[in-house]
């Protein structure tokens, strides 16, 4: 029985990660048509590097990843540190909204925001805001798992001793979430920067990130260019998943100690 588990484990995690494998191995192919193997080279990262498309495309998906992040990070932060005070048929009606979204289709979300947004124009600050509506609900998900298991006696005390409720927040609750608000941030810049659902239904000719010029590019067939940026992205993700990973683990309170 062990045997046929760790099998059919095995080739799952094949799956999983052979098309991965296949890009990075032809990221390094000589061969620019990519039918055979021609040697080893790492010339397609420099042209990728060079690119001025490349780099133009990936700025604006930094640029875009970074406004989604701190907004998300300002408005999740905010709903749920007040969540908290809310009544109780609040709390289950943000939580199951928050929940519904994260499992609603993105094309759904995404075909909506076009109904809602025809006037204002697909610009990049459309873009922002469109993927901010999916992305603030994942990082309120993350961030509420903090929450959750957050001592509220450490609030009455600080109120208790005179504080307002801002000095709570911004003395007791905030620093207590703050592993929680990384990570969230973490993943949501991830999330926005890997985006191309959202953005091809909102961005116009003048918004083009990164994974959108690459959809762009692929349908003119397949490059060693393209896989090369292809394993930078994934070397970027990667990073900030496994620093999300890392601060991810401070998630559960009462690792460390908290001071009024």
């Amino acid at each position: 029985m062990k045997t046929t588990v760790r099998i059919v484990a095995f080739i799952g995690f094949a799956i999983m990660i052979a098309p991965l494998i296949a890009v990075i191995v032809n990221a390094f192919n000589a061969n620019v048509l990519l039918s055979n193997w021609g040697g080893f080279t790492t010339h397609w990262f420099t042209d990728a590097v060079d690119d001025s498309g490349v780099r133009s495309a990936a700025g604006q998906s930094v640029e875009i990843a970074a406004l989604v992040t701190a907004l998300s990070a300002v408005i999740g932060t905010l709903a749920v540190a007040f969540n908290a005070y809310a009544p109780r048929w609040v709390q289950r009606l943000t939580s199951s909204l928050t929940i519904t979204r994260v499992m609603v289709p993105e094309v759904i979300m995404a075909a909506g925001l076009v109904l809602l947004m025809p006037k204002l124009g697909f610009t990049f600050g459309i873009v922002v805001l469109g993927q901010t509506v999916w992305a603030v609900a994942f990082f309120i998900a993350i961030l509420g798992a903090r929450r959750a298991g957050f001592d509220r006696r450490l609030e009455d005390a600080g109120r208790d001793l005179g504080a307002s409720a801002w000095r709570v927040l911004g003395t007791i609750v905030l620093p207590d979430l703050l592993p929680g608000i990384i990570a969230g941030a973490l993943l949501t810049f991830t999330f926005s920067f890997d985006d191309v659902v959202t953005t091809v239904f909102l961005s116009g000719a003048s918004t083009m990130t990164l994974p959108t010029t690459i959809l762009a590019r692929i349908r003119r067939g397949i490059t060693p260019e393209i896989n090369a940026v292809g394993v930078l992205v994934m070397l970027v993700t990667i990073i900030l998943l496994a620093l999300a990973t890392v601060v991810s683990g401070q998630l559960v309170p009462g690792q460390e100690g908290t001071e009024i």
